[in-house]
C-alpha cells in the first residue's frame, strides 16, 4: 500500500478518534473510556454471520503505523503554510484542492485532524493552528455562516469540542454552545422526530427530509445534552436516533441515504438516495455514518435498540 494511501487512512483515522474524543466515549463526561457493552455483548457478536475473514484480528506493523504517521503530519503541516488560515473546499479543480472560508461541513474535520497530530507529537505548532482555526468557528458560528443544514455537527464536534477536551478552551465551547443552540432551534423536528436536512428548504420538500448522515450530527445534541445538563438536546438526539433506526434503517441492515417527510405534516412518507445509486440502494459512505453514529448513540443512551441497530448495520457492511 503506498504511503499517500496509508495517510489518507490514517487522517480518516484521524476525525474518527477525534470524535470520540469529542464525545467522551462513554457520554459519562469523564472522557475514560469504560466498557460501553452489556452482558449479552459476547453472545450478540457470535450470533451474527460474520464472514470468515473478519473474525480473526488483523494486525498492522506498528513501524508501519509510525512512518505513516510521520508522513500524515508532515502533510499537515505542508497544508497549513499553503492554506494561511484558510480551508480546503469539499470538491477539486483540476484534480487539485483549493482553499476557502470556513463554511462548509469538512472543515472540522480539517480542524480535527491537526488536533490528533497534535495529540499523536506534542508538537505546539499543532496546538497554534487549531487555535487559529478556532477562531475561525467562533466567527462562523456568530455569523451563522453555513449553520443553515443538518452537517452543523461535522463542523462543530471534532474541531470546537475537540479543541475544549484537549485544550479546555473556553472560546471553543462557546462556538460550540452557541452553534448548538441555533441548530437546535432550527434544525430538529419536534413534530417529526427528526434532524431536518435543510430548515430553509422545508416548504420546498426537497428539505423536509432526514438522513443517515445526521447519525453523526446527532453527536453534538448528545454533547450539549450532557454537558449543559439539557433533556432538550438529550432527548431530540435519541428521538433521531429512533427515527433513523425506524425509517432509514432497512430489515436487512442496509440504509436509505434520505427520508422523505411530508412538509405540512411532518409524516414519513418514503425513502430516497442522493448520492447512492438508486433509491432502493445502499450507498457504502451513509452505511458507515450509520455504523459509527448509532456507536455514539449507545455510548450516551445505553439503549438496547442502538446497539442492535448498530450490529445489524454493521453485519450487513462485512
Amino acid at each position: 500500500m503506498g504511503k499517500k494511501i496509508v495517510s489518507l487512512i490514517l487522517l480518516l483515522l484521524m476525525f474518527c478518534q477525534i470524535a470520540l474524543t469529542s464525545c467522551d466515549n462513554t457520554g459519562d463526561g469523564t472522557g475514560n473510556g469504560g466498557d460501553v457493552t452489556d452482558p449479552n455483548f459476547e453472545s450478540d457478536l457470535k450470533a451474527l454471520d460474520v464472514p470468515e475473514r473478519f473474525k480473526e484480528a488483523y494486525t498492522i506493523d506498528r513501524a508501519k503505523l509510525e512512518r505513516a504517521a510521520e508522513a500524515a503530519t508532515a502533510k499537515l503541516l505542508k497544508m497549513a503554510e499553503e492554506a494561511d488560515g484558510a480551508f480546503p473546499k469539499t470538491s477539486s479543480t483540476d484534480y487539485q484542492y483549493t482553499y476557502g472560508v470556513n463554511n462548509n461541513w469538512t472543515c472540522g474535520m480539517y480542524t480535527g485532524s491537526y488536533l490528533m497530530a497534535y495529540q499523536i507529537t506534542g508538537d505546539e505548532r499543532f496546538a497554534d493552528i487549531v487555535d487559529a482555526h478556532v477562531t475561525s468557528f467562533v466567527e462562523r458560528a456568530l455569523g451563522r455562516v453555513g449553520m443553515d443544514d443538518h452537517d452543523v455537527g461535522f463542523a462543530f464536534m471534532p474541531s470546537c469540542i475537540g479543541a475544549y477536551k484537549v485544550f479546555g478552551s473556553e472560546k471553543a465551547k462557546s462556538a460550540a454552545i452557541v452553534a448548538l443552540e441555533y441548530y437546535y432551534g432550527t434544525s430538529y423536528s419536534e413534530e417529526g422526530k427528526f434532524i431536518i436536512r435543510s430548515h430553509k428548504s422545508w416548504s420546498k420538500g426537497s428539505g423536509c427530509r432526514t438522513m443517515i448522515d445526521s447519525m453523526m450530527n446527532a453527536s453534538l445534541l448528545f454533547w450539549g445534552g450532557e454537558h449543559l445538563q439539557n433533556e432538550n438536546y438529550t432527548n431530540a438526539a435519541k428521538n433521531h436516533s429512533l427515527t433513523t433506526a425506524d425509517l432509514i434503517v432497512r430489515d436487512d441492515g442496509s440504509t436509505y441515504h434520505h427520508y422523505q417527510f411530508d412538509p405540512e405534516t411532518a409524516k414519513p412518507m418514503h425513502g430516497l438516495t442522493w448520492q447512492g445509486y438508486t433509491d432502493e440502494s445502499c450507498w457504502s459512505r451513509g452505511q458507515s455514518w450509520g455504523v459509527y453514529g448509532f456507536s455514539i448513540a449507545y455510548s450516551y443512551t445505553k439503549d438496547q435498540e442502538m446497539m442492535n441497530t448498530q450490529f445489524a448495520i454493521t453485519d450487513y457492511m462485512l
